[in-house]
């Protein structure tokens, strides 16, 4: 008897977890195109890998070999500086106020035109990042304002779809499947720049990773 409570438990908890996370599993599943047994297994790199893959065919892009055991070992021997962290003064504060940039990272890709397929050596033409250290020296990258690139034009869609869905469940009220959509399209938005800067990734840049994190340092410190 004491088993059969315990396993009875069991299931319901699972019930219960599965409830939860069902309706953003099957938005993940119709957003990456994969099977949900997969989905609930994959990391959010493969979420971005597996979304460009399945999307790369309309820009005309080549879909480029997965990295070989040597690259990786290569890639993650490079580093580059993360975001800027504002160290504050200990003690007891009042009249706080918040401050917070929606969506920052996928901004600057947009806005900047972040993309493999954007870097350029013509700084006359393009966006210029700010000053990036790099092994002791300063280094600026260029991203060319003459074509958009494949993955600022996907980011704007995606943040685009998020926006009108949150417009509609302001007007309808809650909704447990449009909720779940706006949070898979804010999951997978919100990984591309991990994505860029991953050793194991097929689209891996550091070039565009420092660039992201160099202008995210920019804004925040302005």
């Amino acid at each position: 008897k004491e088993f059969i409570k315990y396993n009875l438990k069991d299931a319901e908890l699972t019930f219960r977890v599965t409830e939860k996370m069902l309706p953003n599993l099957h938005e993940f599943t119709k957003i990456i195109g994969q099977p949900v047994q997969d989905i609930c297994r994959m990391t959010f790199g493969q979420f971005v890998e597996g979304f460009l893959s399945r999307n790369i065919q309309q820009f005309k892009e080549l879909l480029p070999n997965r990295p070989s055991y040597n690259s990786i070992s290569e890639r993650t021997l490079d580093s580059y500086e993360g975001a800027f962290v504002y160290q504050p003064s200990p003690g007891l504060y009042e009249n706080i106020v918040v401050f917070d940039f929606r969506s920052l990272y996928p901004t600057i890709i947009t806005s900047h035109n972040i993309c493999p397929s954007t870097l350029t050596l013509d700084y006359k033409n393009s966006y210029e990042t700010p000053e990036i250290e790099v092994n002791g020296r300063k280094i600026k990258h260029y991203f060319t304002s003459k074509h958009e690139g494949f993955i600022p034009i996907i980011l704007k869609e995606l943040l685009t779809r998020r926006n009108r869905i949150k417009e509609i469940i302001k007007k309808k009220g809650k909704d447990a499947v449009l909720d779940a959509r706006q949070y898979s399209l804010k999951i997978l938005a919100n990984s591309f720049y991990g994505y860029l800067g991953f050793p194991g990734s097929r689209w891996y840049s550091l070039e565009c990773a420092q660039s992201i994190t160099a202008y995210a340092r920019y804004y925040m410190q302005e």
